[in-house]
């Protein structure tokens, strides 16, 4: 059966989501920690839940890429616009390599960077409005995940650089 649908995007929407829904579930857990115990022990709730999870994930992660292809993509384009029509009119063994190679992982990175930053927003929103739920040592773990968002955000700004490059010297060649 061929599929229409491309794992390495379809990753790259789905993890997002998957790391928004865990970081979530964490961040219960660690206010609720009793419900850890019930997750656990109803295995067979759990699994037929897994269905509902993973279109979720799907749901959540393409939300976080239309917020990287509207908000994120037209503040990037202010400064450094891409050509992304190059996918179109270029050979396609080249657009393939281009999305094989930089484009599905600019995708995921960003992605997981707006994942979660969006989460960060959430609990510290969710700590300024209930300070009950903070525990000690929640900003330590919040001050970790920023530094990782920032990292896959460092990355996907260097991917989308060398995508722009590729790109232009490409266009370069058929002037």
């Amino acid at each position: 059966m061929d599929s229409s649908i491309k794992p390495k995007p379809l990753i790259g929407e789905i993890l997002p989501g998957f790391t928004f829904l865990i970081l979530a579930l964490y961040s219960y857990l660690i206010v609720h920690p009793c419900q850890f115990n019930w997750i656990v022990s109803n295995g067979a709730t759990t699994i037929a839940a897994s269905g509902l999870v993973f279109i979720l994930a799907w749901i959540i992660g393409d939300f976080f890429d239309s917020l990287r292809e509207t908000v994120v993509e037209t503040i990037w384009d202010w400064f450094s616009e891409i050509y992304w029509n190059f996918f179109f009119e270029a050979d396609s063994e080249k657009a393939e390599q281009l999305e094989n190679y930089y484009y599905s992982y600019y995708e995921l990175s960003i992605n997981l960077a707006i994942s979660i930053i969006i989460f960060l927003i959430s609990e510290i929103l969710s700590h300024f409005f209930n300070p009950a739920l903070m525990k000690p040592f929640s900003w330590w773990i919040n001050l970790i995940f920023i530094f990782i968002a920032v990292i896959f955000f460092w990355d996907a700004k260097i991917l989308r650089d060398e995508i722009k490059d590729i790109i232009d010297k490409e266009k370069a060649k058929t002037k």
